[in-house]
C-alpha cells in the first residue's frame, strides 16, 4: 500500500489554478511500504530507491550499497558478515546483487579492507560532492586505500615499504585529503574523477612526502617541527611538490635525500644553522668556563708574585749599585770589542794616513815583497792635488817593481758634467806618461762593464769605463797575465748601486755629478777583486795583498776587501790603503764593520746584557716566582700571558689590568734593557727581549708535527701511541692534577710550573738586515718585531703557538720555535668548490 500526499500543491496554494487531472500527478513521496521476502531483495530495493538517487536521478554506486547494509545492521538485521556470508568474494557479491565486477570489488574493499574511519570520510565526501567527478570504482577496487597496500610497484618497487598504508592511517587520509582538495579547487566544469592511475601517482607522492617529513622530524629541534610541517603540508596539498617527489622516486633509492626536494632545503638549512649555533654556544660556554678557570689560576699566581716582590723590593742604594754594575759591564764589553778590532785590523787590513808627499808609504809596504799584490789607482774622478797624484804614481811604480806576482789596476777618468773632454784626455795622457816613465807597460787595456739592475731611467751613468792592467818591464813572466780580465780585455759586467744608496748623502745633501760616478758600491768592488783573481794560480798558502795607492773618496776597495774577509768568501785579501787626511773617516767606517761582526757573533762576543751575579748572596736574593720572570735582577711580565686569552674577552681585560698594575709598580721593568738581544736562544735570566718558552696550564696549545693540540692531549697521545708514560717538559715541572678529594689523580691532567731556577729558553730571531736586494722571507719576518714582542697577535682567530719535538730516550718534550698559527675553524658550504688555479 502506498500513501500519496499532495502536500506541495497545498503549501503553495495552487489547488484552484490546477485542473483536477494534473493535481493528482504533482506530489511528494514521503515514504513507501514494501514487503520483502529476503535480505537481498530488501537491499536491492533500498539501493535503487535511495533518497539521493530519487532526487538526482544518478546511478547508484558502491557507497549506496554500503550505506544500505549499515542501515540494516542498525535496524537489527545483524552484522554485515552475518547478512552476507562472503563479503571478500567480489564475484559472489556481483552475482548475488546483479552489479558489475568493479563495483563489487569496490564494495568488498569498503566493507573489509578499508579502515572504518577512512570509509566514513569517503562516504561523507561522496554524499556532499557526488562520486561521478570525485573518484572511480577502480581506485577502490584495486586496493589503493586498503590497509597494508603499497604503491611501490614497478620502477618504484625499492620504495614499497615507505609507500605502504599503515595502521595509523596517516598516508590514506593524506591521499583522501588530496583527492577532495583537488576536487574542490577545480572549477566545476574542469572537475574529473580520479582513477586508479592518477591515484597511484598521488599515493606515491604522498608516501614519499610523509617519509621525508619523518626524516625532517628526526633532526628538528623541539618545537620547530610543527611550523615546518604545517607549511610543507600546505605546499603538498597545493600540488607544488608532486614533480620533485616523482623525480626522486624514479632516480633514487631509500632512504633518499630530503634536501633533493626544493621545499625541504630551507628547513634543513635552518635546522643545520640552529644546531650549529647551539653547538657553538655550548663550545663558547665551555671555553669561557675553561678561560675563567685558567684566569683564576694565573691571576692568583701573579698576585702571589706581587706579594713576593713587594717583600723584597730593592732600595735606592741597591738600584744605584745595579745600574753602576750594568754600565761597567757594557764598558768592559766595548773595550774587548775594540781590542778585537785592533787585533783583526793588524792582521788583515791597515789604512795609513799619509802626507801629501807620501814619503813614508814605500817603507810601510816593502815588507810585503814576494806576495800576490794588486795595486789599485782609482782616478774615476781625477784628484785636484797635482803633488799628491804625482807622489802616488811614483809610489805605484815602486810597488810594481817588487816582483812578478804584482799587478797594477788603474781606473781611468770618466766623463761627467763637471769636467771637460780636454781635461779627460789630458788626465789620461798624464797617467800613461807617468806609467811609462816608471817602467810600466801600458798595452793591457781593460774595459770595465757595468749594469744598473735597480736604477731608473734618470740614471745616466755610463755602462763602461776604460781601465788598464799594468806590469813592470823588469819581469817577463807575470802571474797576473793569466787573470781573466787581462786575457779577455773586459771585466764584468758588475752592478752599480742606486743613487739612494750613495754614502755621505741624504735627501737634503744631494750628490753632485762627480760623486754619482765616483761611487760604484761595495758589491761592485767585491766583484772587481774576484775577477782580477780569476785564473791566477793561488793556493791556500799564498797571501793576497790589495794595495790601494789612490783610493776613491770612500775607500770602496778597502770596504769590499774587509767585507769579503768578514764573510769568509773566497781567498783572504789583506787590504792596505793610503788615505789622505781629509778622508780619515774611512778608517772609522772599516773599524765599525769589524766591530759589528764581533758584536753579532755570539762565539766571539760575550752576552750583550750583564749576566746574573754568581755570588751566593745575589743568588739568595733572587725571588722564587710562580709565573712572573726574573731577568737582569728585575721582574719581567711575560708577554705570553697577554696572548693567552682572546682579545675582547673579560679574561683578556683582566690580564691587561694585571699588566698595568705591574707597570705601575715596576716601571723600570717595562723599559728595554741597555742592549738588544743577540738573536740566539738563551737563559731567561740573561736574555730579556724575546719570546720565552713558558707554559702556564696543561691546556696551553702546542704544535707537534704541525698539528695543534693542548699539552695534556699531546701527553695522552704519546702515552697511547708511543708508550711514553713519563715525559719531562723542558724548563718545567710536571705533576699529576689531583681530584677534589686531593688523593686520586685525574687521568692525563697535570699541574705545570717553571723549574725552581726559573731558567728557560728565549727565542730571538736574527735582527732584520738593511733591506738590500734580498727579499724578506717569511722565516725572518719575526725580526721586524724585535723589541715589540708584546704586540704579537693573539686572539680567537690566531695566536702564538710553540712548536715542540719529542726525545724518546729518555722521554723529553723540548721547544723548537714559536710560530703564529690559526686557532679558529672555518667551514665551506656544502657542494662548494675553490678554483686553486685562479
Amino acid at each position: 500500500m502506498c500513501l500519496i500526499a499532495l502536500q506541495g500543491i497545498r503549501e503553495f496554494k495552487l489547488e484552484s489554478a490546477i485542473v483536477h487531472r494534473v493535481k493528482a500527478s504533482f506530489a511528494t513521496i514521503h515514504a513507501s511500504f514494501i514487503s520483502f521476502k529476503d535480505v537481498r531483495a530488501q537491499v536491492n530495493a533500498n539501493r535503487g530507491a535511495s533518497f539521493v538517487s530519487t532526487q538526482t536521478r544518478v546511478r547508484p554506486n558502491a557507497f549506496h550499497f554500503r550505506r544500505q547494509v549499515l542501515i540494516l545492521q542498525r535496524a537489527g538485521a545483524g552484522s554485515a558478515e552475518r547478512q552476507f556470508n562472503d563479503w571478500e568474494q567480489s564475484t559472489s557479491i556481483a552475482r548475488a546483487f546483479s552489479i558489475g565486477r568493479t563495483e563489487a570489488e569496490a564494495v568488498s574493499a569498503l566493507m573489509t579492507k578499508v579502515q572504518k574511519e577512512v570509509a566514513e570520510r569517503l562516504c561523507a565526501a561522496v554524499k556532499s560532492r557526488g562520486m561521478a567527478k570525485l573518484l572511480t570504482h577502480d581506485l577502490l577496487s584495486k586496493g589503493l586505500l586498503n590497509l597494508a597496500w603499497t604503491s611501490g610497484i614497478g620502477p618504484t618497487e625499492a620504495w614499497k615499504e615507505e609507500l605502504r598504508n599503515r595502521d595509523d592511517g596517516v598516508l590514506v587520509n593524506l591521499v583522501v585529503d588530496r583527492i577532495v582538495g583537488d576536487h574542490d579547487k577545480a572549477l566545476p566544469t574542469m572537475r574529473k574523477a580520479v582513477n586508479f592511475k592518477e591515484g597511484l601517482l598521488l599515493h606515491q607522492a604522498a608516501g614519499l612526502f610523509l617519509h621525508f617529513l619523518r626524516a625532517l622530524q628526526g633532526v628538528s629541534p623541539a618545537g620547530s617541527f610543527t611550523d615546518a610541517r604545517s607549511k610543507l603540508e600546505d605546499q603538498f596539498r597545493q600540488g607544488f611538490l608532486d614533480p620533485d617527489l616523482q623525480h626522486v622516486l624514479q632516480v633514487s633509492v631509500p632512504p633518499g635525500d630530503p634536501k633533493s626536494i626544493a621545499a625541504f632545503r630551507p628547513f634543513f638549512a635552518q635546522i643545520e644553522c640552529t644546531l650549529r649555533s647551539e653547538k657553538e654556544a655550548k663550545e663558547q660556554l665551555l671555553q669561557k668556563q675553561l678561560r675563567e678557570a685558567d684566569l683564576n689560576t694565573v691571576a692568583a699566581q701573579v698576585l702571589s708574585d706581587f706579594a713576593v716582590l713587594e717583600k723584597m723590593a730593592p732600595g735606592p742604594t741597591r738600584q744605584a749599585e745595579e745600574h753602576a754594575l750594568d754600565m761597567k759591564y757594557l764598558r768592559d764589553r766595548q773595550a774587548k770589542g775594540q781590542e778585537y778590532v785592533e787585533d783583526w785590523l793588524s792582521k788583515n787590513a791597515s789604512l795609513v794616513q799619509v802626507a801629501e808627499s807620501m814619503d813614508t808609504a814605500v817603507g810601510e809596504f816593502l815588507k810585503f815583497k814576494e806576495q800576490y799584490i794588486i795595486c789599485t789607482v782609482d782616478t774615476t774622478v781625477f784628484p785636484a792635488n797635482a803633488s799628491y797624484i804625482a807622489a802616488a804614481l811614483k809610489n805605484f811604480c815602486t810597488f810594481l817593481s817588487m816582483g812578478s806576482t804584482t799587478v797594477g789596476f788603474v781606473l781611468f777618468p770618466v766623463y761627467q758634467s763637471q769636467t771637460s773632454e780636454q781635461a779627460l784626455v789630458k788626465h789620461r795622457h798624464q797617467l800613461e806618461l807617468a806609467l811609462l816613465k816608471g817602467g810600466l807597460s801600458v798595452i793591457n787595456s781593460v774595459q770595465v762593464l757595468y749594469t744598473k739592475p735597480e736604477s731608473g731611467a734618470s740614471d745616466k751613468r755610463a755602462l763602461a769605463q776604460p781601465a788598464m792592467a799594468t806590469f813592470h818591464s823588469h819581469f817577463s813572466d807575470h802571474a797576473f797575465l793569466k787573470s781573466k780580465p787581462v786575457r779577455t780585455g773586459t771585466l764584468g759586467p758588475v752592478p752599480l748601486i742606486k743613487f739612494s744608496e750613495l754614502l755621505g748623502f741624504d735627501d737634503v745633501s744631494k750628490p753632485g755629478a762627480s760623486a754619482r760616478v765616483e761611487q760604484k758600491g761595495v758589491p761592485c768592488h767585491e766583484e772587481m777583486i774576484q775577477s782580477l783573481l780569476d785564473g791566477v794560480p793561488i793556493d791556500d798558502k799564498d797571501t793576497v795583498i790589495l794595495l790601494d795607492v789612490v783610493p776613491n773618496r770612500f775607500s770602496e776597495f778597502g770596504r769590499a776587501a774587509v767585507n769579503m774577509n768578514l764573510r769568509g768568501d773566497g781567498p783572504t785579501v789583506h787590504y792596505f790603503g793610503l788615505i789622505q787626511q781629509e778622508y780619515k773617516t774611512n778608517l772609522t767606517a772599516v773599524k765599525s764593520m769589524v766591530y759589528k761582526k764581533w758584536d753579532e757573533d755570539t762565539n766571539l762576543s760575550p752576552p750583550k746584557t750583564r749576566p746574573l751575579r754568581e755570588s751566593s748572596a745575589a743568588a739568595a736574593a733572587v725571588p722564587s716566582l710562580d709565573i712572573l720572570a726574573w731577568a737582569n735582577d728585575r721582574p719581567v711580565f711575560p708577554a705570553v700571558l697577554l696572548t693567552k686569552f682572546p682579545e675582547g674577552t673579560a679574561e683578556h681585560a683582566r690580564m691587561l689590568e694585571l699588566k698595568k698594575d705591574f707597570d705601575e709598580k715596576y716601571p723600570e721593568a717595562s723599559q728595554p734593557p741597555p742592549a738588544v738581544g743577540s738573536g740566539r736562544a738563551g737563559d731567561a735570566k740573561s736574555e730579556t727581549h724575546g719570546i720565552p718558552w713558558r707554559l702556564t696550564s696543561d691546556f696551553d696549545l702546542v704544535s707537534y708535527k704541525k698539528v695543534i693540540m693542548p699539552l695534556c692531549q699531546l701527553l695522552r697521545k704519546l702515552a697511547i701511541d708511543q708508550g711514553l708514560s713519563e715525559i719531562e717538559v723542558c724548563d718545567h715541572v710536571l705533576k699529576p692534577r689531583l681530584a677534589e678529594d686531593g688523593v686520586l689523580p685525574i687521568c692525563f691532567r697535570y699541574v705545570i710550573a717553571p723549574v725552581e731556577s726559573k731558567a728557560t729558553n728565549v727565542f730571538k730571531p736574527q735582527p732584520a738586515g738593511d733591506g738590500g736586494s734580498d727579499p724578506v722571507r717569511h722565516q725572518t719576518l719575526g725580526s721586524s718585531l724585535a723589541g715589540n714582542f708584546d704586540k704579537l697577535i693573539g686572539n680567537k682567530r690566531a695566536s702564538l703557538v710553540w712548536e715542540v719535538d719529542i726525545e724518546t730516550s729518555p722521554g723529553r718534550l723540548v721547544a723548537t720555535k714559536p710560530k703564529i698559527y690559526l686557532t679558529c675553524g672555518f667551514r665551506l658550504p656544502s657542494k662548494s668548490w675553490v678554483n686553486l688555479s685562479a
